[in-house]
This record gives structure tokens, sequence and C-alpha cells, in this order.
């Protein structure tokens, strides 16, 4: 039998938020992504996450780091966590696996940067950002967030998946938030203090604004592409960061463009059948192959990009 044109929304109807967490978030984010979107969010979201002083020296590193020698490959591999633990869930290994490898970079920058490791906020910061980012995307639009059956899957799936988690001394995670509201209340918390960040937490957040420019617009069209990243960029963060924001009139001329096309695609298009990581996972080797190619030519062609464009900066942090 096929498929009812909105038949995503149907079965999240039909489930139970406390018991059935790890389908409604899978159900809520797993058939809406695609590489674009992945970009998009990794580019406005990220730069909240790496604001503090803390959260910016083991990116940034002595040099650049990955944001800039390994740009594309660094999106599409958090893109590509994101979608693989939301497809997967806590409870299985190959999220447990996934998880299991982060701890352990981790674990090799905690020698090199000393304490940067420690704050139990940062990491607890980060694991809302992603439960929340669609919801806030969409509310930033104008546009309906999620159900409050979503709301609650979102807060116990990601609260499951901090307790895979550790920190510094390999402490684990335990202040996750209980409650959708209780997280919205502490991100808004960290969000409304923000102190002035470094030249290396600046320069990070261009390095993701660009990123995304340099990937999927022309180089005539370049700015519209870090225009909308920075549109959907907090207002705290760019203060914090020292980054200029949008024109209101570009901004909201840019809002709202993506706002309909998200309600062209929601309403005017049936429900996807495949999943964003089920068709990632059918790749062919071959195909495989071919994509890590571009992305290593885009890198390689970012670094010169990038440094033209900030080389007084970049120069500023390695003096």
């Amino acid at each position: 039998m096929a498929q009812p044109w909105n038949w995503i929304q149907q079965e999240i109807q039909n489930l139970d938020p406390e018991k059935d967490y790890e389908r409604i978030w899978k159900l809520s984010i797993s058939y809406k992504l695609n590489d674009f979107i992945m970009n998009l969010f990794y580019a406005a979201m990220f730069p909240n996450i790496i604001a503090p002083e803390q959260a910016a020296r083991p990116v940034w590193r002595e040099d650049g780091g990955k944001v800039l020698h390994r740009s594309t490959h660094r999106a599409q591999q958090t893109g590509n966590f994101v979608a693989l633990v939301s497809w997967y869930g806590p409870s299985d290994p190959r999220t447990r696996r996934a998880i299991h490898h982060i701890n352990s970079l981790h674990t090799y920058w905690m020698k090199k940067y000393t304490g940067d490791f420690s704050d139990v906020n940062d990491y607890t910061y980060t694991l809302c950002t992603f439960a929340v980012l669609q919801h806030r995307l969409l509310v930033t639009l104008g546009l309906p967030g999620l159900s409050n059956k979503e709301r609650i899957a979102a807060c116990l799936f990601w609260k499951e998946i901090s307790k895979l988690f550790f920190m510094e001394g390999r402490k684990p995670l335990q202040q996750f938030p209980d409650s959708w509201d209780e997280m919205i209340s502490f991100m808004e918390k960290i969000e409304n203090s923000r102190v002035p960040g470094t030249k290396q937490g600046r320069l990070i957040a261009e390095a993701f604004f660009d990123q995304f420019a340099f990937r999927y617009f022309p180089l005539g069209l370049r700015w519209l592409g870090r225009s909308l990243a920075i549109c959907l960029c907090l207002p705290t963060t760019l203060k914090a960061l020292d980054i200029q924001p949008v024109n209101c009139m570009l901004s909201w001329f840019l809002r709202h463009f993506l706002a309909m096309w998200l309600i062209i695609v929601i309403t005017w298009f049936p429900d996807p059948k495949r999943a964003y990581w089920d068709v990632r996972e059918s790749k062919s080797q071959s195909e495989r192959v071919s994509e890590d190619k571009k992305a290593s030519d885009l890198d390689k062609r970012f670094v010169e990009y990038f440094s033209r464009r900030h080389n007084r900066e970049i120069q500023d942090v390695t003096v």
C-alpha cells in the first residue's frame, strides 16, 4: 500500500514520546536533511558553540585546525555524526562507536589543551544545540516549530546521547536538562551572558560562514551565502565575536526566501520515502571516493581563499 502524503506526522501522532522518543526523533529529523541544509545548520549554529574562549582554542589550535585546512570535510563529518546518531539512536552500537570515536579525539586534544574540555556547560550546550536546531531555524523563519511530542522526544533523545560522552578526567555529563523548557532556559541563560570572545573564536566563525558560501555559491555571490548563514546566527554570538550583522533589509529578504522555499517543500511535496542517512549509506565505494575527492579539492582551494580574505587576522593570532 502506498504511503500517505504526510506519513511522517501521521506516524508521530500515533507514538508516545516518553517511550518512543528514538523513533519520533528519527522521523522528525532524518527525512528532512540534505547536504545543503546540513551545511547551513553547521555554518549558522556552530559559531554559538565556539564563542567561549575555552571552546575556540582547541578548534583553531595554532594554525587554524580543520576549520581552515579541512573545512568541507569537517562540515561533512559533523553533519554525518548528527545524521548517524539520529538515524540509529542512542541504544544502537553504531551510535556508541561514533561517540566513542569523538571521545577518543577529545582525549587526544585534552592532553594538548588542558582544562579546555572540563566545562560541563560546553558539552551540554553543544548537545542542546543539536536538539533544538531544527526548531530554532523554523521559528527564526516565522514558521511553526516542533510539535509538543517532538519537543519531548528531542530532549529525551539527546539526554540519552549525553550519557555516552565524558569530559576531561573521564567525568560523565550529569546535568543535561530534564525537559524542553529547561533546555531552552539553560541555552538562553548562556547566550544572554556572553562575554567578548577571542580573535580565534572570530576567525572560526568567519571560517564557518565562508566555508558554506565557498561550497555552495559562485564567486560573485559568495557574499550572499555568507549573509544567509550570518542572518541565522544568534545576535548575542555575533556581538561577542565582533561580527557585523547582516543589513536588516537583506536579512528580511533572505529569511523570507528561505521560509518560502521550506513551505513549498513541506506543503507541495510528499514526505520522502528514504532518509538522508539511509541514502548516504547505500552509496557505492566509487561514489564515496568521488565525494571525498571533491571535498579535498574544495578544502585545498578554501585555504587559499580564506587566508587571502583574512590574512591580517590570521597573522594577528599566530604572532
